[in-house]
C-alpha cells in the first residue's frame, strides 16, 4: 500500500496554481474548464480555457460582416456619400486599405475580449458578456442593410 509520503515525493516541486502564464498546450489546444462550477464564482471575472463552438462561428460571422461594412463604406464614398465619423474619414483619406485593416483589427480584438470574458455578468448591460456577441452580429446586419439601402438610392440618383 502506498503512503502519503510516496505521493509527496512523486509530485513536482512547482505549484501549478501559482503560474502567471498559461502553458502553451492550453493556448493551442484549450483546456478542460468549460463552465463556472461554483455558485459563488458566477459573478466573478473568470476566464475559461475551453469555449463553446458557437462563439467561434459568431466570431467568423462578425469578422465577415465587418469587412463587408468596410467595403460598402468605401463603395458609398466612391458614389458620393461622405463619412460622418472623423476617425474613419481620416483613415479612408490616408489609405482605404489601412482603414479596412484597422477596422478588421479592432473588431477582431473586440471579439477576442468578449470571448475571453464571456461568463462575466456586465453590470452596465445587466447580462452576460456572451450575449453581446449576438447583439454585435445583429447590429452589423442592420448597418449593412442600411448601407445597401443607401447604395441602392445613390445608384438610382447618380
Amino acid at each position: 500500500m502506498k503512503t502519503h509520503q510516496h505521493y509527496k515525493f512523486k509530485r513536482n516541486s512547482q505549484d501549478r496554481r501559482k503560474r502567471t502564464i498559461l502553458p502553451l498546450k492550453y493556448l493551442l489546444f484549450g483546456g478542460k474548464r468549460k463552465t463556472i462550477r461554483r455558485r459563488e464564482d458566477q459573478n466573478k471575472l473568470i476566464i475559461l480555457d475551453n469555449h463553446n463552438y458557437r462563439f467561434g462561428i459568431l466570431a467568423i460571422i462578425i469578422l465577415i460582416l465587418s469587412v463587408m461594412d468596410g467595403l460598402l463604406t468605401l463603395n458609398l464614398i466612391e458614389l458620393g456619400a461622405f463619412e460622418i465619423n472623423p476617425i474613419v474619414s481620416t483613415l479612408v483619406s490616408i489609405n482605404p486599405y489601412l482603414f479596412i485593416f484597422i477596422k478588421y483589427l479592432v473588431t477582431a480584438v473586440g471579439i477576442v475580449i468578449l470571448i475571453l470574458f464571456n461568463n462575466y455578468r456586465s453590470k452596465i448591460f445587466g447580462m452576460r458578456v456572451a450575449k453581446l456577441l449576438s447583439i454585435y452580429a445583429i447590429f452589423y446586419i442592420f448597418v449593412i442593410g442600411y448601407e445597401l439601402y443607401l447604395k441602392y438610392h445613390l445608384n438610382i440618383m447618380g
